[in-house]
This record gives C-alpha cells, structure tokens and sequence, in this order.
C-alpha cells in the first residue's frame, strides 16, 4: 500500500509539471514598414530626331532675288492647291514656309512629303484664344498644321522632321512657327527680305534725282558767290 501511495504522489507531480499540448500563442511579429519610394525623376525629352536620306519633295523654291514674297506666295499657293489638293489656309501655310525656312539662320532646304498637304494629313482646326506663347501671343480664329522636313544648314548634313504651323483669323495670316520633333518651337533669327518692288525702285530713283539736282544747285550757288568775291 505504501509503494503504491508514493507512485501515485509521483504520477500526480509529473501532470502538474508537464506542460499541456496547447502551445501559448505567439506574440505578433510588428509588421515591417513599407519601404520609401524614391521621386520619379522628371521625363528628360529625347533629341531632335535627324535624318541623312533627303525625302521626297513637293515643293519647288525659285531662285533667291528672282521674285517678291508676295508674288512667290501666290503663285505657289495656286500650285499646291492643285498638284497637292490643298486647302487654300494649308497651301498658303506651306507657300509662306517654304519661303520662309531655306532664308532662316537654321535651314537651307524644306520639303514636304507626298500627300503631307492633303486633307487627313494636315490639319486645319478652330482655334480659341492666342496662338502660342511668347512673341507668337496673338489670338487667332484657325490654325494649320502639317509635317515637313528641314535640312540643317550648317554641321553635318541632316534633315530634321519638323511641323510647321501657321495661325489665321479672318483668311489672314498673323502667326507661324516650325515645331521639332518634340514639339518645341525653334528659334529662328528672320527671314531675309524678299527682294524690292518696281514701286520701290523707282522711289529711289526718284530720290537719288533730286539729291543730285540740289547738289548741283548748291554748287552753282558756291560757285557764283566766290566768282562775286575775287571782282
């Protein structure tokens, strides 16, 4: 009786000891913070895109000095409109370019590909409000846009892809810009000047007339008053 009283003292210590088969629950692991995003960096605009291959030409650009810009506009104006089936905004837009592009600072050469001047190609829009910001803050009713290809003048030989666009109000051209192939306008220094009217030529004339009659008459004057002095 005994030995069994100190095995069942045992077995009665051996349960309070013995840990239970449910486990403590584990303390929560603290969730790790989210990690800090860094700034997105501002979108840096790729080059001008340039071309070595010259592309197809529409456009025709007289000899320097052989013609007004007004003539030239008109008469290419026509042309456009016919072999190109332009509108009349878009063939003056293109006429005025054209003129304008091979005398700037930048350029020697423009070209039009086939068919840039036709209608779903070049774009003729309603316009609220000014033109473009800067010199060109004129408003304007409508503007014309297309594509184009300008030939560098100066470095090595390239042709840049541009957009030329013009803005009018009323049918009158007041605004005109070449556009990269980013989208940024390019500076040009102006266009050289078309060359003098017969209107002009013969103001001139008329001037230098009359500056060489008074410069005669006052050297008569001279003349005669020194010729009264010696009697």
């Amino acid at each position: 009786m005994l030995t069994a009283a100190v095995a069942g003292a045992i077995a009665l210590a051996g349960c309070a000891t013995a840990p239970t088969e449910e486990a403590a629950p584990a303390a929560p692991t603290p969730a790790a913070a989210p990690a800090a995003t860094a700034p997105t960096p501002p979108a840096v605009k790729p080059p001008p895109v340039v071309n070595k291959n010259p592309p197809t030409t529409t456009v025709t650009l007289p000899d320097k000095g052989r013609v007004s810009l007004a003539e030239y506009r008109t008469r290419m104006r026509e042309q456009l409109m016919k072999s190109e089936n332009a509108t009349a905004p878009v063939a003056d837009c293109a006429a005025h370019a054209s003129w304008v592009v091979p005398r700037s600072a930048n350029y020697d050469a423009l070209k039009i590909p086939t068919g840039a001047l036709a209608t779903g190609q070049a774009v003729e829009e309603r316009w609220e409000g000014r033109f473009s910001p800067g010199k060109q803050a004129v408003p304007v009713s409508s503007v014309v846009t297309f594509s184009a290809t300008a030939h560098k003048r100066r470095g090595e030989a390239q042709w840049q892809p541009v957009k030329v666009r013009c803005g009018y109000n009323d049918g009158m051209m007041l605004a005109y810009e070449l556009l990269d192939s980013n989208g940024d306008t390019i500076i040009e220094p102006p266009a050289a000047p078309a060359v003098a009217t017969p209107s002009q030529t013969r103001k001139k004339g008329k001037s230098s007339a009359k500056a060489t009659s008074s410069a005669k008459k006052s050297s008569a004057k001279s003349t005669s008053s020194k010729s009264k002095k010696k009697q």
